[in-house]
């Protein structure tokens, strides 16, 4: 029930201002609206409505887990005004790690999230990655947090991007010739070898359950 919601939030934002104590400032609590995203069924409008107004406005920061593919700030009408939020990325589910990213779904989901809550009241507070492993692609993090300060893959050509990101890694100047053909190649590959890899997990889970029914 909604009004459950509302007074489970407030209790948890109660018992946050009781621990830091009334001299101290006003705690924040950061939560992952993933939760959302697991249980569509429960959570309609009125139970998230219900969830962030149970919270003084600006005591609770929702992040908006996986927003470069499936973002809720734009389902929620930027969630609802009622609270701030932060754009997030999270790029290897479960600790897999590997040669592969969503490079052009980061660069045209920056300004996106940036124009959209420009025009709904401007409740963004910040973009961050949430990785759920390290050794993964540094460039693809070099993608994310360029776009926040409008540089190259912020709005230019991942083509442009790709340039600088190996030149810095290569510590030349940009662009470099070499390395950006190097680069820019490396970024052609990441779609088809992100697809391949899926192919190859449904093969694996396929010959799993031939196996258990052999058994």
């Amino acid at each position: 029930e909604p009004a459950y919601l509302q007074n489970a939030s407030a209790a948890v934002y109660a018992a946050m201002v009781d621990g830091v104590g009334a001299a101290a400032p006003p705690p924040k609590w950061l939560c992952q609206a993933w939760m959302w995203h697991s249980n569509t069924k429960s959570w309609g409008d009125p139970q998230r409505k219900a969830f962030l107004s149970g919270v003084p406005s600006g005591g609770l920061v929702m992040l908006d887990l996986y927003a470069e593919v499936a973002p809720l700030y734009n389902a929620t009408d930027n969630f609802y005004s009622l609270q701030p939020w932060i754009f997030s990325t999270i790029y290897n589910f479960g600790g897999r790690s590997g040669l592969y990213g969503r490079a052009g779904q980061v660069n045209e989901a920056v300004p996106a999230a940036v124009a959209y809550d420009a025009s709904r009241g401007h409740g963004l507070l910040g973009i961050g990655a949430s990785p759920e492993a390290i050794e993964t692609d540094p460039i693809m993090y070099d993608l994310l947090y360029d776009g926040v300060w409008g540089r190259p893959g912020g709005g230019a050509a991942r083509s442009t991007f790709s340039q600088c990101s190996s030149a810095r890694s290569s510590g030349t100047s940009c662009p470099s010739s070499r390395s950006t053909t190097a680069t820019t190649t490396m970024m052609m590959w990441w779609t088809p070898i992100c697809s391949a890899s899926a192919r190859a997990r449904a093969r694996a889970r396929a010959r799993g359950r031939r196996m258990v029914r052999r058994r």
